[in-house]
């Protein structure tokens, strides 16, 4: 119960209407305020933790006897790598940080938000050319794009720069995000039944078979032309899968 039901079953209580005992009224309030459970906050976390802690807590599966939750932290404790879950960044986060076992508990409870933190674009390492930037993939490893301006896969936070080992790269910080997202699209392989291309680097053109919907490759329509893939069944990316 929260605190508006409370006082709604008090207005009921006191209606002039009926008349009641005085101490079944006391008795009912502190029912009621026993009942009342306190406003829980989401929990603050970084982003890469709290989607790679959703994507493990949704993995598991109830056993009826322990929840998922439940699952996910025994997983969390006893594993650095769980099979077809990029989770590592979640590991060392959960491993170095007070507190972690409550606050992913709370998180799946309760729900959580971003932690506030600088982003920044990485220069690839060691290429002569101008705006060649590192480039996430879903499964955790890196790619590189030229430009990408104002996409999520070419903004990094430290943690992530220290996970991936670019501290001795050239950086950039991102300084808004003023500038529209083009509609992206998976685009499945012709004459197959679950094959996706997707992009490595900024020329090659490869396919995947993924499990998991978010490793397709994501493509805007301008790079779907440019491949010359127009003729392809594609799907288009919702916001919360970009």
């Amino acid at each position: 119960m929260d605190k508006e039901e409370a006082k709604k079953q008090i207005a009921q209580w006191f209606n002039p209407e009926k008349s009641a005992d005085q101490a079944i009224v006391n008795n009912h309030l502190n029912c009621l305020i026993d009942a009342i459970e306190p406003d829980h906050k989401k929990v603050v976390l970084p982003e890469a933790v709290g989607e790679q802690w959703d994507k493990l807590v949704c993995y598991e599966e109830d056993s009826g006897e322990t929840t998922k939750v439940d699952i996910a932290l025994y997983d969390l404790s006893h594993n650095v790598h769980i099979d077809g879950l990029d989770t590592l960044l979640l590991f060392n986060w959960w491993r170095n940080t007070p507190g972690s076992y409550s606050a992913l508990i709370d998180a799946a409870k309760y729900g959580w938000v971003a932690k506030t933190e600088k982003l920044y674009r990485v220069k690839v390492y060691g290429i002569d050319l101008p705006g060649i930037f590192y480039w996430k993939r879903g499964d955790g490893t890196l790619s590189f794009v030229q430009g990408g301006a104002g996409q999520k896969e070419t903004e990094f936070t430290i943690s992530e720069i220290e996970h991936l080992h670019l501290e001795n790269c050239e950086r950039e910080e991102v300084k808004g995000h003023a500038v529209a997202k083009d509609k992206k699209y998976n685009v499945k392989v012709p004459h197959t039944k679950n094959v996706w291309y997707y992009q490595a680097g900024e020329s090659s053109l490869l396919t995947i078979c993924p499990v998991d919907k978010e490793l397709r490759g994501k493509f805007t329509e301008s790079e779907i032309e440019h491949y010359g893939l127009q003729d392809c069944e594609k799907e288009e990316v919702t916001d919360d899968e970009q």
